[in-house]
This record gives C-alpha cells, sequence and structure tokens, in this order.
C-alpha cells in the first residue's frame, strides 16, 4: 500500500483481506524503499498488488510507495526477476 494521500487504500486491504481468505497475506503500508528491497529479495511471492499513486515519465512508470519515496519499474525488474527465478511471481 503505497502514497495514500487522497485515495482509500484501507478499502482495497479490506477487499484483499475479504477475498483472499485462504491465502497468507502481507501488507507493507508506505513503506521504505529499503522495506520493499528486503521483502523482494529474500521472500517467495506469488501475488504483487499495488494500491496508491503512480504516474508515467517520459514513458518509464514510476509508483510511489510513500510520500517522500517512489520507485521506477526498471528499478523493480531486478528484485522482480529474482522472484520468478525463485518459483515465486510468474514471468
Amino acid at each position: 500500500m503505497g502514497d495514500s494521500r487522497g485515495i482509500n487504500v484501507a478499502e482495497d486491504k479490506q477487499i484483499l483481506t475479504n477475498t483472499l481468505t485462504h491465502a497468507e497475506l502481507t501488507f507493507l503500508c508506505e513503506p521504505k524503499r529499503e522495506e520493499i528491497s528486503e521483502q523482494l529479495w529474500d521472500r517467495k511471492w506469488d501475488i504483487l498488488f499495488f494500491a496508491g499513486h503512480s504516474q508515467t515519465e517520459l514513458e518509464t512508470g514510476r509508483i510511489y510507495i510513500n510520500p517522500e519515496d517512489s520507485l521506477s519499474l526498471e528499478e523493480l525488474s531486478c528484485a522482480l526477476k529474482k522472484a520468478v527465478d525463485r518459483g515465486g511471481l510468474v514471468d
């Protein structure tokens, strides 16, 4: 759950919790860059869901993980590829 200024990401969290009743859910709420990196590199994930603000800058997507920090989709790429290699997220 990224930068939530002006939007209700709590509703998204509630929907996921109510819908995915047989899944183990981990929520990172407005995390720091280090926390996201640690979670993506050190654990196996099957699904990655983002709720928060985003934008496109010169054909590159960017997600705002908290009010101060953002990540480009390229910055997430290596961690996501590692998750695929570990048998997590589908390529």
